[in-house]
């Protein structure tokens, strides 16, 4: 799997580099419209917390980048992703795809 579309932004892994990408709409409601690439060489962990009861989320940890704490936290941060319940599965594949990278 290269690609997760989440509920405010897509990542995308490429040969080097994880690519967070925000383009319209809902991407913009905590973000800026923009592209993030991150170097897999500066990334220290990639969290995955399943959504439930609420939405989940995929975080990439890098030098001054740190875990959301909560859902409200990551859906202000920069270097996170939040999907919907009914996507555990496939985030759980691409968290795991971008682990084997780093």
């Amino acid at each position: 799997m290269k690609k997760f579309r989440g509920i405010n932004g897509t990542l995308i892994l490429k040969d080097d580099s994880v690519l967070v990408l925000r383009e319209k709409g809902i991407d913009g409601t905590f973000h800026d419209v923009s592209e993030i690439e991150i170097p897999y060489s500066t990334i220290e962990d990639v969290e995955i917390v399943p959504g439930g009861l609420i939405n989940g989320y995929i975080c990439i940890v890098n030098s001054g980048i740190n875990s959301p704490s909560n859902i409200f936290k990551a859906m202000k941060n920069d270097n996170t992703v939040i999907f919907r319940i009914f996507k555990n599965d496939q985030a759980i594949k691409f968290a795991e795809e971008l682990k084997s990278r780093i």
